[in-house]
């Protein structure tokens, strides 16, 4: 929500700052996922851990991809010039 802001907010951050973040979790992301690889929580067997850190790592791709897509279109949206007053320069 803090990055995409579907919702209806009182305060939106920067498109700048949500980039950032939005880096910052995507490698938090990689790293977890390459930390549960090598050592699985307790409890987790060893193919099971394997399988869902590879599933996070390779998975979790689709989602980057969507959230930077979004992000960037909603950027491009709110830096273009407006459709009205581009007409109103025509008329």
């Amino acid at each position: 929500m803090s990055i995409i802001y579907i919702d209806v907010s009182s305060h939106r951050y920067g498109f700048i700052l949500r980039s950032a973040v939005l880096m910052a979790a995507l490698a938090a992301h990689k790293i977890l996922a390459k930390l549960i690889y090598a050592a699985p929580p307790p409890g987790v067997g060893k193919t099971d851990g394997e399988a869902g850190a590879l599933l996070m790592y390779y998975g979790g791709d689709a989602i980057d991809l969507a959230l930077i897509i979004i992000l960037c279109y909603q950027w491009y949206k709110s830096t273009a010039p407006q459709e009205s007053s581009q007409r109103n320069l025509l008329k």
